[in-house]
């Protein structure tokens, strides 16, 4: 399924139609240790994961925040035949290098790690914590047929991921969020959906695991100003500032 040439309304009903009976070419609990770390990537997202790269023929995802996740999408790339694999981390220390060194023995994925800082910074979309130096990779590898964030960590916000990725990300692609059964993660899809018309949530599952947010993007619209996602974004510094975690 080549995404850039299918429409969004069709890869839409693919990913509803599969959601509940996935399937892949790979053994996911045998990819996966026994004790995953302190923030694993939960069994039903790594199976999704893995069920829809094989689903929809994916070549080329990107990952936001490091983990077992990336051992389970370069596995199922190359069950597809291989493809490209670009994960943006800020903290090297939480990355299960044991995972990562079998992601780079894959012969037939293209992999490549971004070690970045978190930088807080004033954009149209508020005050978000971003990954400083990640679009600049993106721009040099494109095109994406599938995001994955899990990150950055909790008290951060992952709103910012969409808004810096989006650009390099064509009608068709296919946005998955981890952790949504959590209201911070719920609030960032809000936002999304509020600035990208083109954007629809296809999938939001609270029940699995910590919760599974699926997106697609159909194209042809502009971004807009959503003057309450960036007012929502000073309002959440407010919060960390106040609890002292700033």
């Amino acid at each position: 399924m080549d995404l850039e040439q299918i429409s969004g309304e069709r890869i839409a009903d693919h990913i509803r139609a599969n959601f509940s009976d996935p399937s892949s070419l790979i053994d996911v609990e045998a990819l996966l240790p026994p004790d995953l770390g302190n923030w694993p990537v939960s069994p039903p997202m790594a199976k999704w994961l893995a069920s829809a790269i094989h689903g929809l023929g994916c070549r080329s995802v990107l990952e936001f925040g490091a983990g077992w996740s990336s051992l389970v999408i370069a596995a199922a790339l190359a069950a597809e035949g291989g493809g490209r694999l670009t994960t943006v981390e800020h903290e090297p220390a939480y990355l299960p290098h044991e995972a990562w060194r079998q992601v780079e023995q894959m012969a037939s994925i293209n992999a490549r790690l971004v070690i970045t800082p978190l930088r807080r910074s004033l954009s149209s979309h508020g005050l978000l914590w971003g990954y400083q130096g990640a679009r600049k990779c993106f721009r040099e590898r494109r095109p994406f047929d599938l995001v994955f964030i899990d990150g950055p960590p909790r008290r951060y916000g992952r709103t910012s991921t969409l808004f810096d990725a989006y650009p390099f990300l064509g009608p068709g692609m296919v946005i998955v969020l981890d952790d949504a059964a959590r209201p911070e993660e719920r609030t960032a899809v809000a936002r999304w959906l509020a600035t990208f018309p083109d954007l629809e949530l296809v999938l939001l599952d609270t029940e699995a695991a910590r919760g599974i947010a699926v997106l697609v993007r159909h194209g042809g619209a502009r971004r807009r100003l959503a003057i309450r996602t960036a007012v929502g974004t000073f309002r959440d510094q407010l919060r960390q500032w106040m609890k002292g975690d700033s």
